[in-house]
């Protein structure tokens, strides 16, 4: 008798205390070792799954295998029976997709009892706050998810002016912020620095992370349109 309600216990707590889950996806290329609280693992596919995790603030490490870099290097606090679904992109940023609520029968069957975005339906995007690889260097980072900017992007590429490019690229900013990585993929996209010069003023002031606006400078053909386009963030 003893020993049942000790089991019982034992299995009420785990399944009360240590039911979170996270599941992070790495989207830049390379292989990764991923750490988090006290598990880590690898793979070649960049795509990591921890279960049984404690409930309160988690340590989150991502490393590229090649170099041993950091990139991601922070925490994030997770509720009991709670699974979140993130994502890591290129300019190192972690941007949650999923926060489900996860019920167990016991402790061998997990029970979705919810699958939701957070925030009223929209992705949230967290800057890293350790060191990373990115751009965003700990800065507050948040642009649109990496999907919807991809799509955008392509339907950049269906345009043959550079004129219509800008045109459809100012429209888009104007609903929302980007990050300075965003903002120069964008500039990517245009054929003469005159236009890139014109996006990149456009952009500035609905920058998320105007910190880092220095990395612009790799977008432009010549000195001189990253010199004006410094002179202007430094006035406005």
């Amino acid at each position: 008798m003893k020993t049942r309600l000790l089991f019982g216990l034992f299995i009420f707590f785990t399944g009360q205390f240590y039911a979170a889950e996270i599941y992070i996806r790495v989207l830049k290329t390379g292989t990764h070792y991923a750490t988090v609280y006290n598990q880590t693992q690898y793979n070649s596919t960049n795509i990591f799954r921890f279960f049984d995790l404690p409930g309160g603030n988690i340590s989150i490490q991502i490393i590229e295998q090649s170099t041993g870099t950091f990139i991601w290097n922070s925490s994030m606090y997770l509720n009991s029976n709670q699974r979140i679904v993130a994502e890591i992109d290129n300019a190192g940023n972690l941007i949650i997709l999923q926060n489900v609520t996860v019920e167990y029968s016991n402790w061998y069957t997990p029970v979705n009892s919810g699958n939701s975005l957070i925030n009223g339906g929209t992705q949230s995007t967290f800057p890293n706050n350790g060191t990373n690889m990115g751009n965003n260097s700990g800065s507050n980072a948040v642009g649109v998810n990496n999907q919807m900017f991809t799509q955008f992007l392509a339907t950049l590429d269906k345009e043959s002016f550079d004129s219509k490019k800008l045109e459809k690229s100012k429209r888009y900013i104007d609903k929302g912020n980007l990050n300075a990585s965003q903002i120069a993929e964008i500039a990517k996209k245009f054929s003469f620095d005159s236009n890139r010069l014109d996006w990149t003023k456009y952009a500035y002031s609905k920058c998320s992370d105007k910190v880092n606006y220095f990395i612009l400078k790799d977008v432009f053909s010549f000195n001189s349109s990253y010199d004006e386009l410094e002179d202007y963030t430094l006035n406005h």
